[in-house]
């Protein structure tokens, strides 16, 4: 699934062939996590393009009919002020078969708090709709600094995905987010 872009800048270190794929290890020092303290600033132009970035690789990735079906802050590294990377493809998949039909995927993978319901539900999903759930929840934690639900226990976290249950700060730091920022998320 090795694609490589001619943009990308950083140093390959390692390859590591083993049976089912192979794995690439890239270094950069500037690079740094892009945390919930990182991206919760009170810059809105600065979150809009991070987050902007963000969609566009999503959706690159998309055009190539990959999912990465693991998109968690901890898997995007900041660059520099305007840039960010994806990272860990540990999980990401081909969402088209060798006759070119969609691949529905069935198969439980990334972190619990960034699921989807179906994934958590265990029925077969379409990956490219769990890499965009993903994206809502990062959104949601670039406004508010914290995580949309609750993952310590999966069955109430169930129930508030599927009764749209997402509480916003109303007080402090993170309670100015726009209602069509509510909007996008829900």
């Amino acid at each position: 699934m090795f694609h490589r872009d001619s943009r990308c800048r950083d140093s390959l270190t390692d390859i590591y062939p083993i049976p089912t794929h192979t794995c690439l290890n890239t270094t950069s020092p500037q690079h740094q996590p892009f945390t919930p303290e990182a991206t919760a600033r009170d810059n809105k132009v600065w979150m809009d393009v991070n987050y902007q970035q963000l969609v566009s690789a999503v959706d690159y990735l998309h055009s190539l009919d990959i999912s990465h079906r693991d998109l968690k802050c901890e898997n995007i590294l900041l660059c520099t002020r305007e840039r960010l990377k994806i990272t860990d493809f540990g999980f990401a998949r081909w969402c088209r078969d060798d006759a070119g039909r969609r691949v529905l995927s069935d198969t439980f993978c990334g972190s619990a708090a960034y699921a989807a319901p179906e994934i958590l539900q265990g029925t077969p999903y379409n990956p490219k709709m769990y890499d965009a759930w993903s994206l809502g929840c990062i959104l949601y934690i670039m406004l508010t600094a914290t995580m949309p639900f609750d993952d310590t226990n999966m069955k109430i976290m169930l129930k508030n995905q599927l009764n749209r249950c997402v509480n916003f700060p109303r007080q402090g730091d993170y309670s100015r987010t726009s209602g069509s920022a509510k909007r996008l998320i829900l």
